[in-house]
């Protein structure tokens, strides 16, 4: 499942970029692949890639806030608010949202004395 996701995102990223480089040589329009924060993409794709191919963990949801939050700096949407000042909130958000579920609503496994091997707990 994950490589068909990194598979389809990859192909979709590399013809968009095709289609803009070929659209500039033709003077139908005039993009720029390089805008201010270009390389957050580099942060965010494979966050929200490990996210949609896999069960979300906190680091993944960790590479796409900061990528985001990079970002929305670059394009100057914070105003006068640093995004390195958000840094630390952002992963205390994250990791303490994840010791609450993990805590409260995420599955108990067990280990079963027949194999050795975890299961979920039936009740």
């Amino acid at each position: 499942m994950r490589s068909k996701v990194v598979a389809v995102v990859l192909g979709v990223a590399l013809v968009a970029a095709g289609i803009v480089l070929s659209g500039n040589a033709f003077g139908w329009w005039n993009a720029d692949l390089f805008f201010d924060g270009w390389w957050t993409p580099f942060l965010i794709v494979p966050g929200l890639v490990s996210l949609l191919g896999q069960d979300p963990k906190v680091a993944n949801v960790i590479l796409l806030g900061v990528g985001a939050l990079l970002l929305a700096d670059a394009q100057r949407a914070l105003g006068d608010v640093s995004a390195w000042s958000l840094m630390m909130p952002i992963v205390l958000v994250a990791v303490g949202a994840t010791v609450l579920w993990k805590g409260v609503a995420a599955p108990k496994l067990r280990l079963t004395p027949r194999d050795g091997r975890f299961r979920l707990a039936t009740r």
